[in-house]
């Protein structure tokens, strides 16, 4: 008998905790909820904290090389940069020593966009890597200007009306030359292998 009062006052004290313990976890998720909305700071990430927001979806990200040139060469003072005008590799029609003269004899306004360059980025240095069409009377067609390691469009404009200015001796007749020609730029000579 005293087993089954026993029994009977545990049940009851269970279904009574068993409500109490509901409205418990319910009141204190409720307070959490009520405390993040409050504190954004409290455990949750900050949109800004490194995810692009919508509006920067698919832009570029920011790069120290990415300056705009300077408007004119003459703002550069330092030594004459170094300019490598590399072995293109072309299609037929024009030779690669021909095509290597033609750049080396009229480098210099691309010489003066990378002075320009220098004037505001005075560390920037790599490989323009050009790819041009040169179509019969002497035509140049230039398809694509990059410069690595770091893209810097402006640079890269002022590279491809430099080249639009080149005159091509490719005569009436002969076929259309695909060039892709590298030159590597650099604000002094690299070190040469065995110096110091």
């Amino acid at each position: 008998m005293q087993h089954a009062r026993n029994h009977r006052s545990n049940q009851r004290s269970s279904t009574l905790f068993v409500p109490l313990a509901a409205s418990l976890a319910l009141a204190l998720g409720l307070a959490g909820v009520a405390s993040a909305q409050s504190a954004p700071d409290a455990g949750a990430r900050r949109p800004d904290a490194g995810a692009p927001s919508t509006a920067d979806a698919g832009a570029a990200p920011a790069n120290r090389h990415q300056v705009e040139i300077a408007a004119d060469p003459a703002a550069y003072t330092g030594p004459a940069p170094y300019f490598n005008v590399t072995a293109p590799r072309v299609s037929a029609g024009l030779t690669a020593p021909a095509i290597q003269r033609v750049f080396n004899r009229q480098k210099a306004p691309l010489l003066d966009c990378y002075k320009r360059l220098l004037a505001v980025a005075p560390q920037a240095q790599g490989r323009i890597e050009i790819h041009l069409e040169v179509i019969a009377g002497g035509t140049g067609i230039v398809d694509r200007v990059h410069f690595t390691p770091h893209r810097n469009t402006s640079f890269e404009r002022c590279v491809q009306n430099a080249l639009g200015s080149f005159t091509w001796a490719n005569p009436r007749g002969a076929p259309s030359t695909q060039i892709d020609q590298a030159i590597e730029i650099a604000p002094t000579p690299p070190a040469r292998p065995g110096r110091r």
